[in-house]
């Protein structure tokens, strides 16, 4: 097949309609390397700081020594990762003989205030690694240096008070996966004023409160 750029074009049978889209043909080269981010530590080795640790290997698990590491750090809104904001900054480090590397991201810069005046609590690293002959990989990690989870509640609006009710309460963590989680909750009456507190975990069952109204 030659290479280049090329124009593909259909119509429809009685030549009303037509479309085309174009297309790039190039020789195909398979990546070399990769690069995974293995453990996000928060508070280490200083509070505020996150230490990213990671490696790089082959696609047949050999580890790639030497390799370069450069991590960019953006601050981004907790449920809208794929619209970063503001880019803070970038820290970069080298694999060592295993493959390994570990690259801390400096309280300085999580707690610069980008954010309406506010330092963010939401990350994306942007990580690409770069071996000693010039192959390439990269990977994303979300991380979070606020509260570590964020929930969501599945809750009617008006629940008859005389007959149990269930409700599910999930906590999702930096990458959107659901975790098991101590969970504190109070009701309280339609005039806001609190009646109890009780603690279950994960989903679990509200007993009845006469008189109670959620919502």
């Amino acid at each position: 097949v030659l290479t280049g750029y090329y124009s593909i074009r259909t119509r429809s049978t009685d030549d009303k309609y037509q479309a085309g889209q174009g297309v790039m043909v190039s020789d195909f080269k398979a990546p070399e390397i990769e690069v995974n981010v293995t453990s996000v530590k928060r508070d280490a080795p200083a509070p505020g700081a996150v230490t990213l640790e990671g490696r790089v290997s082959t696609y047949s698990g050999m580890p790639v020594n030497n390799a370069t590491v450069d991590i960019s750090v953006t601050g981004a809104s907790r449920w809208r990762w794929f619209v970063p904001q503001v880019n803070i900054g970038s820290v970069s480090g080298t694999t060592d003989s295993e493959g390994n590397f570990t690259v801390v991201v400096p309280e300085t810069m999580l707690s610069a205030k980008y954010n309406n005046g506010k330092p963010y609590t939401a990350f994306t690293a942007a990580v690409t690694a770069t071996s000693a002959t010039g192959e390439t990989a990269t990977t994303s990690k979300n991380f979070i240096t606020g509260k570590p989870y964020a929930l969501t509640a599945d809750i009617a609006g008006i629940a008859d008070s005389d007959k149990p009710f269930t409700f599910t309460v999930n906590a999702y963590d930096a990458d959107g996966e659901i975790h098991s989680a101590a969970l504190g909750f109070a009701a309280g009456r339609k005039d806001s004023s609190r009646l109890r507190r009780r603690d279950y975990i994960g989903t679990g069952r509200y007993r009845r409160l006469p008189g109670t109204r959620i919502g």
